[in-house]
């Protein structure tokens, strides 16, 4: 109390300081006055006007004034975070954001958004006021989920996807439940009877093929986030569009480097993806032949180099121009058609590229050496 009482007073000195000496002169009694607030404090410390004949200043008079026009606050960062969260050096309007000084101003069309989800502007994250009032209608609506709400709170680089795509958890959502289901139906049906002595590899599948799926919506998702970047090529990526028909006004030239950039990505990811489930694979045989050394697998594991180039070339030559189109396809209709269609279309549009995809890959892997086309029976009995 005695620190805060004492620099009160410092500052009050030093204002009226400053208001005697610029008033020096000056024929006519000069009243002016300064009105300082006290730090983290509700009350304004008012500096009694100096006047010809009278001493230089009295002692303050605590008061429950409005801040000034010409006091400025300082920059955003300064003890604030520019949402009226969180106390600061300059707490005008009680600190915290609680009263109604803390609220930006918004137009009618947002503030009734706001009201129909019983929010404050102080409540969204940075950026989302930035919004259209369309774009905003549709944070919202995903900003209700709580895992959503969490993920926005506490993960930047996820809030800067969700601002940019409201529908962008959803998205993913499909892809991990609808498209790896899909996939992991083939690998039950292509194991069969022996799914549930294979069950460790069955779920190696699973786990590689929910990251890589991840990693996919990942890669081409828009973010509202200026990347910096130090080297002269950094900058150039960054320039580029997420995805080949992504919104803005992007070159033709620019819309191709990012298809082949996005496509070595995908190609990378894939190599990696297939090393790692493929070595997990010949690790989990090599524990199982120590638990019983006559145990082998029904069918010869692949390769890990060639499977693992044959999953990167499929992925830069099919799954790339795929998901683009998809994207595409998805960003047209979304500007175009309410969530409930746009939401829907996403879930027609990801099926059905799953289900290419799978068909896709065996025709892929018969082309490049790394699946054999079934012989039939009677050319088995010849063979013999």
């Amino acid at each position: 109390m005695t620190t805060s009482r004492a620099l009160s007073a410092l500052l009050l000195a030093f204002g009226a300081s400053h208001a005697t000496a610029f008033h020096a002169g000056s024929a006519a009694p000069v009243r002016s006055a300064i009105v300082m607030r006290a730090p983290c404090s509700r009350a304004c410390m008012i500096s009694i006007r100096p006047a010809s004949g009278s001493s230089v200043f009295q002692p303050p008079v605590f008061t429950k004034a409005a801040r000034p026009s010409f006091l400025a606050p300082p920059p955003l960062g300064f003890g604030e975070s520019g949402g009226g969260r969180g106390g600061g050096l300059w707490c005008y309007g009680g600190g915290g954001g609680s009263g109604d000084g803390g609220e930006e101003e918004v137009d009618s069309e947002v503030a009734a958004l706001l009201k129909r989800y019983n929010l404050k502007a102080s409540d969204l994250p940075p950026g989302a006021l930035a919004l259209g009032a369309d774009k905003l209608s549709r944070f919202l609506a995903s900003y209700e989920n709580g895992l959503n709400r969490w993920l926005i709170d506490s993960w930047p680089a996820w809030r800067d996807k969700v601002l940019a795509d409201p529908e962008f958890a959803y998205k993913l959502t499909v892809e991990e439940t609808v498209g790896l289901g899909i996939a992991m139906s083939g690998t039950v049906a292509a194991r069969g009877k022996d799914l549930l002595k294979e069950m460790d590899f069955f779920l190696t599948d699973c786990a590689v093929g929910a990251v890589l799926n991840f990693v996919l919506i990942w890669l081409l998702a828009p973010s509202v986030a200026a990347k910096a970047g130090s080297s002269g090529l950094a900058r150039y990526v960054n320039k580029l569009p997420s995805f080949v028909m992504a919104e803005g006004s992007y070159s033709v030239g620019q819309r191709a480097m990012s298809g082949l950039y996005k496509g070595s990505l995908f190609a990378f990811c894939g190599f990696l993806g297939s090393v790692g489930g493929t070595s997990l694979a010949f690790a989990l045989l090599k524990v199982r032949q120590l638990i019983d050394p006559a145990n082998n697998a029904d069918k010869p594991l692949p390769n890990v180099i060639n499977n693992s180039l044959g999953w990167a070339s499929f992925m830069f030559v099919s799954t790339n121009p795929r998901y683009q189109v998809v994207n595409g396809l998805e960003r047209a209709i979304s500007g175009a058609a309410s969530p409930a269609v746009s939401k829907a279309s996403s879930l027609f549009l990801r099926t059905g590229n799953n289900l290419i995809g799978g068909s896709t890959w065996v025709l892929w892997a018969r082309y490049i050496g790394l699946q054999k086309k079934k012989e039939p029976e009677n050319d088995k009995k010849k063979a013999k």
